[in-house]
């Protein structure tokens, strides 16, 4: 018979328990080392450990707890190995002093450009900025930290980025 025509049987489920997850530290190790030589196997041990003491239950049966371990041990590797291949690649120091200098000065002409189009800005607009892209809030918020509706809020932010924009295009071209 396969597996998806069998009758559904009641598994039986017990709370988290601390003390019996430790026993199976090693085998957890293993399979990290099995899955990945260069994953760190106590990391990849504790993460197993953690995602189940925050699970409601678990298989109460040694075999089935042992089976569900390695399979989220196996899952916990495979999601370190996808974000070691999103993360960028790291660049020597010597390739970011290159021309770094220079571009720290543009750095710090644009900050202080900027800083002093926003002096201009009336106080409400700064806070608007402030609220949508130092703080990173939504409209919705911002709508109702003002007491309007999210597209007036929008309309708002629009208005006061037009405005920051118009200021630094005027002091590019007085250079």
């Amino acid at each position: 018979m396969y597996p998806c025509n069998r009758p559904a049987v009641a598994e039986k489920r017990c709370p988290p328990d601390g003390g019996v997850l430790a026993e199976y530290v090693p085998m957890l190790r293993a399979v990290a080392w099995s899955h990945d030589r260069f994953a760190d196997r106590d990391d990849v041990a504790q993460e197993v450990i953690v995602r189940a003491l925050g699970a409601e239950s678990l298989p109460c049966d040694r075999q089935r707890l042992r089976r569900f371990l390695g399979r989220v041990a196996r899952n916990v590797v495979i999601d370190w190995r996808r974000a070691r291949r999103r993360r960028p690649a790291s660049v020597p120091l010597e390739e970011q002093l290159v021309g770094g200098v220079d571009r720290g000065l543009e750095r710090m002409f644009e900050r202080a450009e900027l800083e002093a189009a926003l002096a201009e800005l009336a106080p409400e607009q700064r806070r608007l900025l402030r609220w949508r892209y130092a703080e990173g809030q939504g409209y919705r918020e911002i709508a109702r930290r003002v007491g309007g509706s999210p597209n007036a809020a929008a309309v708002a932010v629009h208005r006061a980025r037009q405005k920051v924009r118009a200021r630094r295009e005027r002091s590019g071209a007085e250079r």
